[in-house]
């Protein structure tokens, strides 16, 4: 039986959803899942990763993402290396939203897992040996903090953390090769759906700079966030008009139109189809839902 690792038993302290660990492996890894987000680092050598009954070629500064629930191992192993990082992804952005509109993080993070058997791999991000070397010296650092946990390590590694996926996302490069090109025009789409919900979005226009047509472009986005680009976009205006209500008294008419609704009745029928209450119901009691923080 194919043995699943629980994200909860990998930490060392208690609602603190992190966990990192830099080892040899001289063996191959057993094939296994988990239910957890984690960054893979390759710091040195080789080996054949294997991951959703695929086989993929590894070296050193080679960067990829492991999904949750993901089937994944290592095997033909020459001196590897590996920094693994795991943590619950949905926290972290709840934390920083500027990080969904980076195209790099949307490349790394998003795409490239869902794109990865059609691709074969090819789009991963590939790190040059001066940007191994400051990212290798970065998780030691990380690694240090979460080993010894002394006063304040949690911030640290916030920052540590956060420090590192950035600095990630802006070495991801459209000039590598024909797949990254296509998925970096992917995730500087995404990205800019992220940036600009408020505003008028045309999905067809938005489609076309990634050179895909909108029904390849709304099948790609479906399948990273299960739910169509329309949707998307009704679901963050939503949560912006939530956070607006729960923390102004701005009129209801005023927030549909800073929310991105030009019809408040439309803006009524998602708002309540979504949270359960009406804008106005909502407004006189809050009814005790807290809007996400990683809403503007």
């Amino acid at each position: 039986m194919m043995k699943q690792y629980e994200l909860i038993n990998q930490m060392k302290t208690e609602n603190f959803p992190f966990s990192i660990d830099i080892q040899d492996h001289a063996c191959e890894v057993q094939v296994h899942t988990h239910d957890f987000t984690e960054l893979v680092i390759v710091l040195l050598g080789n080996a054949s990763h294997v991951v959703d009954l695929n086989e993929y070629t590894l070296k050193a500064g080679d960067v990829f993402v492991v999904n949750t629930n993901s089937a994944h191992g290592y095997k033909s192993t020459q001196n590897l290396k590996l920094c693994n990082i795991m943590f619950d992804l949905g926290k972290l952005v709840d934390r920083d939203n500027e990080l969904k509109q980076l195209p790099g993080f949307q490349s790394l993070f998003i795409l490239e897992p869902f794109l990865r058997k059609e691709h074969k791999f090819e789009s991963k991000l590939e790190l040059n040996s001066v940007s191994l070397n400051f990212v290798g010296e970065l998780v030691e650092l990380l690694s240090g903090e979460y080993t010894q946990q002394e006063n304040g390590f949690k911030p640290v590694i916030n920052t540590y953390f956060l420090t590192l996926i950035a600095y990630l996302s802006r070495q991801i490069s459209s000039e590598k090769n024909k797949a990254a090109g296509k998925l970096f025009h992917l995730a500087d789409a995404f990205a800019f759906i992220e940036k600009n919900f408020l505003s008028a979005i045309n999905i067809k226009s938005i489609a076309a700079s990634t050179y895909f047509s909108t029904r390849q472009f709304g099948r790609i986005f479906k399948g990273t966030y299960n739910i169509s680009p329309k949707e998307y976009i009704i679901k963050l205006r939503l949560e912006y008009a939530l956070k607006l209500m729960y923390n102004t008294n701005i009129k209801l008419s005023q927030i549909a139109m800073e929310s991105g609704f030009s019809d408040i009745s439309f803006f009524s029928r998602q708002f309540r189809a979504k949270f359960g209450v009406s804008p106005k119901e909502y407004r006189e009691t809050k009814y005790f839902i807290k809007p996400p923080s990683n809403i503007i």
